[in-house]
């Protein structure tokens, strides 16, 4: 075997593998030389309040009872979606140094971009962290601590879980029925009052049929698809104004087996919306389109105007 294939068969191989072994002692050492900071303890349930701050930008949200709501103004939030921004903040993991200099704006970790975010317990500050745009990695997020100058890089993609708008974290559930239950519906739009009752399926395990009120035919695959509706109603905005008094396009009553009455009545449509109220809601809300021109079609003769159909 002649000797320059001795040496690519065996000192090339054995000359990678001694550079790869330095690289990873040097970077190794490397590491040694500074520690990752060691957050304050924090358990999710101590938590009692929120706050997120971006520019001129403020959320909070308080704990009261099981239940979360913004500040100010005590608008229920969203359980669900603040319970787990508190457990995203109390198990962050820091995973490595990325700068020690205070080039912050490439990391949008400057005072306009960065999203800083505070956990309070009672009197005290349980956890404060300042989040900046998503790393390289697609993995992670370059972070500060408090106290600290030093930029890190923190696991998750963190900015998702923390907005900085208010109504993106108001609870936008405003009705919620049985429909099961329900036995009746009364409907009222201009010029009409539709009372529909529901019938037990003449065969079992077949869908109930709806009639009115004299017994007359409904179409109640229609009504059923907008019970689905109703059963979880929620609203993709809160109005900033109390709809106009009069003017109701619908006004549905909806009435339990169980003695229960649930109420949603739609006011006339402004700009892309209906404005609505509802007895599962304390505050006016808007409702889609689309979603009017169905109930319209379920629960009145008319249907909605040519215009929307």
């Amino acid at each position: 075997m002649s000797l320059d294939r001795i040496l690519i068969r065996y000192a090339l191989p054995a000359l990678i593998i001694v550079s790869l072994a330095l690289y990873l002692g040097l970077r190794n050492r490397d590491r040694l030389l500074y520690d990752l900071p060691q957050l304050p303890e924090m358990a999710a349930e101590e938590v009692d309040r929120f706050e997120i701050v971006k520019g001129g930008q403020r959320v909070a949200v308080r704990k009261v009872g099981d239940g979360w709501v913004l500040e100010p103004g005590d608008f229920p939030a969203a359980t669900a979606q603040v319970d787990t921004m508190v457990r995203t903040l109390a198990t962050l993991q820091i995973t490595d140094l990325v700068s020690e200099h205070a080039a912050y704006s490439r990391f949008e970790l400057d005072p306009e971009s960065a999203l800083r975010v505070t956990a309070f317990g009672g009197d005290s500050v349980l956890r404060t962290v300042e989040l900046g745009k998503e790393a390289r990695t697609y993995q992670h997020t370059y972070v500060k601590v408090e106290g600290d100058k030093r930029v890190y890089q923190a696991e998750g993609d963190l900015g998702n879980y923390f907005p900085v708008v208010g109504d993106v974290l108001r609870d936008k559930l405003v009705l919620q029925v049985d429909i099961e239950t329900v036995g009746e519906i009364v409907a009222r739009s201009p010029g009409e009052e539709l009372v529909l009752r529901k019938r037990p399926p003449l065969e079992e395990g077949a869908a109930p049929e709806w009639v009115t009120a004299d017994g007359g035919e409904w179409n109640s695959a229609k009504v059923a698809e907008s019970l689905q509706r109703l059963a979880n109603l929620s609203t993709f905005r809160f109005a900033e104004a109390p709809p106009e008094l009069g003017g109701e396009v619908l006004a549905l009553t909806l009435k339990t087996e169980v003695g229960a009455t649930h109420t949603l009545t739609v006011y006339a449509r402004s700009g892309n919306s209906y404005p609505a109220t509802s007895t599962g809601s304390d505050y006016p809300f808007l409702l889609f389109v689309w979603m009017v021109n169905g109930f319209l079609e379920a629960f009145t003769t008319a249907g909605p105007p040519e215009e929307q159909q």
